[in-house]
């Protein structure tokens, strides 16, 4: 957010009221029932195409999105369908989702003493994908009184050629976000606030960083309030990070 300044002798005075967002989704989402259970997935199929240095490798994912309240054991599938016309070796793994500062998701292992891997179980792990053949790899999400917030992790499907463990893989996710009813406390702070001017005389661009210090994830919103040495209120700016997942944060500009 950029807001021109004539005079840089101002007190920037923060005051964020916060406006928690009961239901918030990472991406666009509407029901899909699986069983007896009803869970959010996309519509659309999603086709995740690696980048050219990576590999030229390409396999369809669906749902490329879970997204559950826990309540018991549940059961999803996930299709994977290989379009190309070699023979494919899938290996399939659960890892956390963390956040960077920009909201970007990031995937790290952990050598699985994060819970989540307790939670989640994909089977099979390994397999081979003939050509223009599809597969459906079952997944089970248990109960555990270990847990202590809401639980985001990535499937990861390697997809590599046949026979040659040594090349790099295409990685393909479905992301997973699960929710407990026992769990859903929202709350956080508002870390630091920071302003940068690239030059004199251009726009002074204001950062805010939020931080989640709940055990679930959801939007903050909220305004930001800029007075002078007066006490005159000189602007008022809305701000929201968009998702925030517990235990980050995010900065918006």
């Amino acid at each position: 957010m950029r807001y021109n300044i004539m005079s840089l002798i101002i007190i920037i005075i923060v005051t964020i009221a916060l406006i928690i967002i009961a239901s918030v989704s990472i991406l666009e989402a509407s029901v899909l029932s699986v069983g007896h259970q009803e869970i959010f997935a996309t519509l659309e199929d999603q086709v995740f195409t690696p980048p050219k240095e990576m590999s030229t490798i390409t396999i369809t994912v669906k749902p490329y999105k879970i997204e559950m309240e826990i309540k018991k054991e549940e059961k999803v599938s996930i299709e994977l369908k290989n379009s190309m016309d070699i023979e494919l070796d899938i290996d399939v793994c659960v890892i956390q989702m963390q956040q960077a500062l920009d909201g970007t998701p990031v995937m790290e292992e952990d050598g699985g003493n994060w819970i989540g891997s307790q939670v989640i179980h994909v089977k099979p792990i390994e397999f081979a994908l003939l050509s223009n053949q599809s597969r459906q790899v079952e997944v089970t999400i248990l109960r555990s009184d270990k847990v202590t917030q809401g639980i985001y992790a990535g499937i990861c499907f390697k997809a590599y050629p046949c026979g040659e463990p040594d090349f790099k893989p295409a990685k393909y996710w479905t992301f997973v976000m699960l929710s407990f009813p026992e769990i859903q406390h929202k709350d956080g702070e508002i870390k630091d606030i920071r302003l940068k001017q690239d030059s004199p005389g251009e726009n002074i661009k204001i950062f805010s960083i939020f931080h989640n210090t709940g055990d679930v994830y959801f939007s903050p919103k909220g305004k930001l309030f800029i007075k002078n040495l007066t006490g005159s209120q000189i602007a008022e700016i809305p701000i929201g990070s968009g998702i925030v997942l517990p235990g980050f944060s995010r900065q918006t500009v």
